[in-house]
């Protein structure tokens, strides 16, 4: 990243002051490895404008990598919980020996050629991390640090063969704060950071519904990855209600994608915060919003399918469709509140509740 260009302040309109826009090299590198890591935050982060959306992109790929720790079922508990720990402790600052050394250590661990790719960037990640504003580089290091605790402590609950069983719908809930309701926090307060005028009404709305926007998403991967989790043995639905051995009744799914429906909801009052002038944000958290819509949907009405094991995914032409007509809405909230209508899973109680009109535009 090039510290020396940066955005001057030219004129009493310019609200954006101080921020460090990252080279166009290292902008691509960020993007190649987004594409490897995720395919919904490689169509998201690009929409947002620079350079939040290289701070996000680089916040992201860094959760993705605590991810993998996380997911190396081939290594003991003790080894998972030691990495991420490691992990963690990075994210309070170290040199780049220290930082190699971290990858060194990791580099046995069994993840998928992409992921792996993005855990052995770690260097890369932790360069863009430190040329940042020391403003935004410590939210992205707190929370982070914070994600990377969490599992830490999941990896704790796993048994000595390496299996993790959810008891409760309140440890789903807890286990999804940790891993994505955090990340809802992080992107509020860079959102907050990347524009330092916003109305503080809109900023406590955003936070009001942060957590649930973040909850609301990790649940629906949840869900939709639920039969393939539990054969590889984690499982996060509870098995007195969801046992994926053929006895499971019709509408055994039913009360945890409404559950996860409700959450998403909180992530459009989330979206309708955001002032209008800031286009390319309410893009990024309504197309995601709108593509868990359509898993849920999908989990719901093939829910057979789902519980034998069936990959329920998005096609291709669907989602550009998606796409498309969240580009043409995301001006308006009444717009955008129909669409949702349209696509919110039908027969579930409740409506997305309405943000006060006494919230003008910020612009």
């Amino acid at each position: 990243m090039n510290p020396a260009i940066i955005d001057p302040t030219s004129g009493p309109q310019r609200r954006h002051l101080s921020v460090v826009h990252p080279d166009p090299s290292e902008q691509r590198r960020v993007a190649e490895l987004l594409g490897k890591a995720s395919r919904t935050f490689a169509i998201t982060i690009p929409m947002l404008p620079q350079p939040l959306r290289h701070a996000m992109g680089v916040a992201y790929l860094l959760m993705r990598n605590a991810d993998t720790l996380e997911d190396a079922a081939e290594h003991s508990r003790e080894r998972r919980i030691t990495m991420l720990t490691r992990f963690s402790i990075l994210m309070r600052g170290g040199d780049p020996s220290t930082v190699q050394a971290f990858v060194e250590a990791a580099s046995d661990f069994d993840a998928e050629p992409d992921y792996f790719e993005v855990l052995e960037a770690t260097p890369f990640l932790m360069e863009q991390l430190a040329a940042m504003p020391q403003a935004t580089e410590r939210v992205i290091r707190e929370h982070v640090e914070r994600v990377a605790g969490h599992m830490a402590f999941w990896v704790g609950r796993h048994d000595p063969e390496g299996c993790l069983q959810l008891d409760r719908v309140r440890e789903l809930e807890d286990y999804c704060y940790g891993v994505a309701g955090i990340v809802g926090e992080m992107i509020t307060d860079l959102v907050s950071l990347y524009d330092p005028s916003l109305d503080r009404r809109r900023v406590l709305s955003m936070h009001a519904n942060a957590v649930d926007f973040g909850i609301g998403l990790q649940l629906t991967n949840v869900l939709k990855d639920s039969w393939r989790d539990a054969q590889q043995g984690r499982r996060y639905l509870p098995a007195r209600f969801v046992r994926f051995d053929g006895t499971d009744r019709p509408g055994s799914l039913r009360p945890l994608v409404e559950m996860a429906m409700h959450r998403l909801d909180r992530g459009l009052e989330y979206t309708a915060a955001i002032p209008y002038d800031h286009a390319g944000i309410r893009n990024f958290c309504l197309v995601a919003l709108v593509l868990a819509a359509a898993s849920l949907a999908a989990v719901r009405d093939r829910e057979d399918e789902v519980l034998a094991g069936t990959d329920v995914k998005i096609d291709r032409a669907t989602l550009a469709s998606l796409v498309s007509e969240v580009a043409d809405v995301v001006g308006s909230n009444d717009r955008m509140r129909e669409l949702w209508a349209q696509l919110r899973a039908p027969g579930l109680a409740g409506t997305p509740p309405s943000l006060p009109a006494v919230l003008p535009s910020v612009g």
